[in-house]
């Protein structure tokens, strides 16, 4: 909404993300991915707020603010775990990327030594915002295990090198590990638990699986194409998510370690906005034609408002609801008939 201004495209962003499956399985048995990507969804949301703003016509600590609430749930989101280092990178690009827009169109009508100066200014602001910020935060999350009998602050440099050579060299395999080019394709779901015939009851089980669902995944791979193109063209809001999904996932190219599908987690928010803008640029605008056509003899108000856009995203959601509901059973453990269960597995993974 803070990036269109309009409620119904953020009601589509938010009822997609709701309603698919890896969201609901990670939130509902509180994995820990699920609150760095909490954080990075408020940290990019208020590092829109601050591009929205003219940084060269409003007072400096004014800029910052929201600078500042960026900053602080960066820190939040990499304390919880470090993939939040892969959205601040996103939170750079697109900070850079503002300024060098904002001196662009403005070189010709200021002179350059005030826009130059008022950068610096800018700049070292958020060095408070997003370095000092974030590394308080960080460190304050390991206040509680530091002042534990037998530890000390010496020990916190321990812990990151630990953490560090433990991820970088790990070797290890995994039955349901996926490579980073699996998971928009959603090819490879993970088995979290399985209980076989509880309670006694021959011929039932109760499984979770982490997986999404189809018609965001892969009908965000489209919408992911054409936002490319109009980034490529218009750049504006089409450049933001685009930008944010890069920064979650492209750093997922270069790790060698173990992964999982649940790493494509922090991308997931990005699609569904990108579904979204799809609607807004494509749908909307082939469907602005009033569903009169369908309904010729009727004279109520409502088949004279509604295009058909609305249908196509209507029919969409409903497809999504739609899917959680088939496969209830397999997202959330409850229990169900082996024959069912195994009839949901459409694909070889």
């Amino acid at each position: 909404k803070q990036l269109t201004k309009r409620t119904d495209l953020s009601f589509i962003a938010m009822f997609l993300l709701a309603v698919d499956a890896m969201h609901f399985t990670q939130t509902r048995i509180a994995t820990i991915d699920s609150f760095p990507v909490l954080f990075m969804m408020v940290m990019f949301l208020f590092m829109a707020r601050w591009m929205q703003m003219s940084f060269y016509h409003q007072k400096l600590w004014r800029t910052l603010v929201p600078l500042f609430a960026s900053g602080v749930f960066m820190g939040l989101a990499i304390a919880s775990k470090w993939i939040g280092c892969y959205g601040a990178v996103g939170l750079a690009v697109l900070f850079f990327w503002r300024i060098v827009s904002c001196r662009r169109n403005l070189e010709q009508n200021w002179q350059r030594s005030y826009l130059t100066r008022q950068t610096v200014r800018l700049i070292t602001g958020c060095f408070g915002c997003f370095v000092f910020l974030p590394m308080l935060c960080y460190g304050l999350a390991f206040l509680p295990q530091l002042c534990l009998p037998g530890h000390s602050l010496g020990d916190f440099w321990g812990y990151q090198t630990s953490m560090y050579s433990y991820h970088s060299s790990l070797q290890a395999t995994h039955a349901f590990s996926s490579s980073w080019w699996q998971w928009p394709l959603m090819e490879r779901p993970v088995w979290y638990h399985v209980t076989y015939n509880p309670g006694g009851q021959e011929g039932t089980l109760c499984t979770i699986a982490g997986m999404g669902s189809p018609l965001l995944r892969w009908g965000g791979l489209a919408a992911l194409l054409y936002t490319l193109v109009r980034a490529v063209r218009r750049r504006g809001v089409a450049c933001f998510i685009l930008v944010g999904y890069g920064a979650c996932y492209v750093p997922w190219m270069l790790v060698s370690r173990l992964t999982f599908l649940y790493h494509y987690f922090p991308c997931v928010p990005f699609l569904a906005m990108a579904v979204a803008f799809w609607y807004t640029k494509t749908f909307e605008t082939a469907g602005k034609k009033s569903c009169r056509l369908l309904f010729p003899h009727s004279s109520h108000r409502f088949w004279q408002r509604v295009t058909l856009g609305d249908g196509m995203i209507t029919g969409l959601c409903v497809i999504s609801v739609g899917f959680v509901i088939l496969f209830w059973p397999v997202i959330t453990g409850v229990q169900a008939s082996s024959s069912y269960i195994h009839w949901l597995q459409w694909l070889p993974g």
